[in-house]
């Protein structure tokens, strides 16, 4: 298991056991890696996406903060409600999280700058 596999799921320990939650979700309408390829698009996956009464949370795991997975995040998010998957949720609002290992001033100021929830793992 790697480090983010196991940052996943220590952090997922925390979350309620009744909540439906999904590990290493494909997101988008287009499932067919060829089908992909046609369409010039590549093929996502979020690190954990769970759904509660209020909100869809996608979260993004990542050993080093990475501005990159701020633009992750937002893509998750654009395509969340065309993924077959998650329709009955799709019309919830979205929340977005980052989990990295260090604290980053650059990252999270653009986190803060797109709403998105940036956190330090713990174990």
């Amino acid at each position: 298991m790697g480090v983010e596999s196991l940052m996943r799921s220590i952090w997922a320990k925390w979350l309620p056991e009744n909540i439906p939650r999904w590990y290493n979700v494909r997101v988008g309408e287009i499932h067919d890696k060829e089908f992909a390829k046609i369409k010039n698009v590549m093929l996502r996956y979020a690190d954990l996406i769970y759904a509660e009464y209020n909100a869809i949370t996608i979260v993004e795991f990542k050993i080093k903060p990475d501005p990159g997975a701020i633009g992750q995040l937002l893509a998750y998010a654009q395509e969340l409600p065309n993924t077959v998957e998650l329709q009955p949720w799709r019309n919830l609002p979205i929340k977005l999280i980052l989990v990295t290992t260090l604290k980053d001033i650059v990252v999270e100021k653009l986190a803060i700058q797109h709403g998105i929830e940036y956190q330090i793992f713990n174990s």
